[in-house]
Parts: C-alpha cells; structure tokens; sequence
C-alpha cells in the first residue's frame, strides 16, 4: 500500500510524460514509487483512513465528490449525483503486531521476550442510493474503527500468574440514513441520522495489579446523532 502523497507523485508524473512512450511511461512511474517507497498506514489510530475501496484509495479524501453509496456517511449532500446503485465490499485487515515485555523488575514479564499477532479482521461495508420523487436517500452500515491483540504471554509478572493481561478487541460499526435536498441546480442540502454500535473485551491489568472486571467479556454500547 502507498500513500496519497506517493500515488499522486506517480499520476504527474504520468501526466507530464503522456506523450511519451509507454515504456518510458511505465519506467517513470515505477522510479516515482520505487524512490518514495515508504508504506502508508490503513488506520489513523484506530480509526480507518477511508471506508470502502474507492475512498481508501483517495486516503479518505474527495469529501465534495461522491463515488459511490459510502459517501451517504462521509457527505450526505453528495449522494444527490450518484442515482440508484448498490455498493458493498470486504476489506481484509492484517496488521503485524508485536510487543517487547520491559519495564520495572517484579511488574514486567521479560521472559516473554517479544510477543507477535498476525491474526486477520474482516471489515464489511454496505450501502444503497435511490432516487426519490424529491430529493435522494442513501442508507448503508459501515465498520468504521477497531483494533485487537492477542497474544500468547503476558507482559506482566501479575498478568503471566494469572493467564491474563494479553487480549484486547475493539470495534464500531455505524449505520447512515442519508437524504439530500435539491434546492437548486447547484445547490444541494444533506443530512443524515447516524446510528453507532461499539463493543470492547479486554483482560489488562488495571491499577490494582489485577484483571480488569471485564475478564475479557464483551461490553457493548450504542449511540446516535446527526
């Protein structure tokens, strides 16, 4: 994966060379991402970078230009230009994560040494646009944010005795229920309900040196707005 920066470096690139051939085109753009190389992260936080495949590959850009039904999240006027479609994708999320046990004798578990997880997150996205007699209503449900750890020692002494302090699991999921409203040919107003399902686990070692309550059970919470 590149970054924003990096693929438009490319696209100018391409741009500027178009009346070359296109060997010279494609070794162009194989120099521009060869010498800026450096991967771009999928999450800001915890937060994805965009929803979807079109707006990831804009790096979550592109607010005022609607592509396709998730923008009934992102810009709820926008949808006034896509027309009726159905949209949906899958993203296969893998982060390599690791940890190094350190820290103050008698609380780390150095013999852990460094702990890795390479498990995988399936992130499903869903949406719908239809035209209505007045306006356009736009609806989808979207994974929006998570992480998670899993891993097989502990990083404390507290947590290695007691087979905890090792698993963390973090989601939110929001449903949109968009319209816009045509005021004018070049004006449009949008708006949207927006409906939130977060759910956390974890068993990390709280302030007490002892599992948090949760003993790595699900805990879950809902919200909603405009």
């Amino acid at each position: 994966m590149y970054s924003v920066s990096q693929i438009a470096f490319a696209f100018f690139c391409g741009l500027f060379a178009k009346n070359r051939t296109k060997y010279g085109l494609a070794l162009l753009v194989a120099l521009s991402i060869a010498v800026m190389h450096n991967p771009a992260l999928a999450t800001d936080g915890t937060q994805l970078i965009g929803i979807g495949p079109i707006q990831k590959g804009t790096g979550g850009a592109g607010v005022a230009s609607a592509r396709d039904a998730t923008w009934a999240i992102l810009n709820p006027a926008s949808i006034i230009a896509l027309g009726k479609r159905v949209d949906g994708s899958l993203e296969v999320f893998a982060p390599d994560r690791f940890m190094d046990s350190e820290g103050p004798s008698g609380l780390a578990n150095s013999a852990a040494g460094r702990s890795e997880d390479d498990s995988v997150f399936y992130i499903p996205t869903i949406g719908m646009i239809c035209d209505c007699e007045i306006g356009t209503f736009g609806m989808g449900i979207y994974g929006i944010n998570g992480m998670g750890v899993d891993y097989n020692s502990s990083r404390t002494l507290p947590g290695a005795a007691g087979g905890f302090d090792r698993r963390t699991e973090y989601a939110v999921a929001k449903a949109a229920f968009s319209y816009a409203y045509p005021v004018s040919d070049s004006f449009t107003l949008g708006g949207a309900l927006n409906l939130d399902y977060a759910r956390l686990r974890t068993d990390s070692l709280n302030a007490a040196f002892a599992q948090t309550a949760g003993q790595n059970r699900w805990d879950d919470a809902f919200g909603m707005g405009f």
